[in-house]
């Protein structure tokens, strides 16, 4: 045992070692192809020093199941890709010094968002990891990403509409008048989903609260917003970015985030949350025809977001 942890330590140290030249020859040396996708680069041997020392720690490794890992990371793809459309509306950031060649790019827009959902479920668990373990929260442990809350949850209290029309505004109000609302888009899309999920026995964070388990929310609350300083850190050094072009809050930026923006992270952390559990609640009860169809509508969605960001997101090419 001793031995194994020594091993795993080490390996977490080589993934952070990685890290330390990629900073040295996409920053420093702004050598290709390490300066244009450092993004990549970084998050690759993040996940890789996190889910290390997730095995190191809690015996938990999500690197190591690839079937699981290749649905997170499309999931995780077409989860950023609902921002992206809305951002066609609320034009809140651009992307710079993108490739010309599609075969590198509309590749590099997959790989890139697919790091997002990963990051939050990985670094909760690593929180979680750090915190006493009297009231570990519905899910919270196992080799998954995590997983469904147990068979003997209560029914979902009342008070769903309330949610859904919450839910509703915060995504309406924002692509009617975006210079005043944008900021509701973050935390939209929880409150549209959570209550289904309630409903299909799934792990609500809505449930949590009505049980006193605030656990779960805070561990994700706080991966958000490490995830977040996180990306927002790679972003500045890299050749391939994004830019922020809010209508207000400009100024005391960091990275290229205004500060108050990083607030934002936080809810979109429960919203990676609940469109986790929400798709795959859906996609267990699905026959494997319509689980074909559901994975050619993806790839339709996919082309038609990277389209409009080629149109409307990039501002600046390479």
């Amino acid at each position: 045992m001793a031995s194994q942890t020594l091993r795993l330590k080490l390996q977490a140290a080589a993934g952070a070692a990685c890290f330390g030249l990629f900073l040295y020859a996409g920053w420093v040396k702004r050598w290709e192809p390490f300066h244009t996708y450092f993004y990549l680069f970084a998050w690759a041997s993040f996940l890789w020093v996190i889910d290390r020392t997730l095995a190191s720690r809690a015996g938990i490794s999500p690197l190591s199941r690839p079937r699981s890992l290749a649905r997170l990371l499309c999931l995780s793809t077409t989860f950023w890709l609902i921002f992206e459309v809305f951002n066609f509306r609320l034009s809140n950031w651009v992307y710079l010094n993108v490739p010309t060649e599609r075969w590198l790019r509309w590749p590099g827009y997959a790989l890139s968002f697919a790091t997002v959902m990963p990051g939050i479920l990985m670094v909760r668990k690593l929180v979680d990891s750090y915190l006493p373990r009297n009231s570990l929260p519905p899910g919270g442990g196992g080799r998954g990403w995590g997983g469904a809350s147990p068979p003997s949850r209560p029914s979902p209290p009342k008070g769903e509409g309330v949610f859904l029309t919450l839910g509703l505004l915060m995504i309406l109000l924002p692509l009617l008048w975006p210079r005043y609302f944008f900021p509701f888009i973050w935390g939209g899309v929880f409150l549209l989903l959570d209550p289904w999920v309630a409903k299909k026995k799934g792990h609500s964070l809505w449930m949590d609260w009505k049980n006193g388990e605030l656990r779960h929310t805070w561990t994700l609350l706080a991966a958000g917003l490490a995830c977040g300083l996180f990306w927002e850190g790679c972003n500045f050094g890299a050749g391939a970015k994004w830019r922020y072009t809010l209508p207000y809050w400009e100024f005391s930026k960091i990275f290229e985030m205004p500060v108050l923006g990083f607030i934002g992270f936080m809810p979109f952390a429960l919203e990676a949350h609940a469109f986790h559990q929400a798709a795959s609640l859906f996609w267990r009860g699905r026959s494997a025809f319509q689980r074909v169809l559901i994975a050619l509508g993806t790839a339709l969605f996919w082309g038609l977001a990277f389209t409009g960001i080629d149109r409307w997101t990039v501002i600046e090419w390479r």
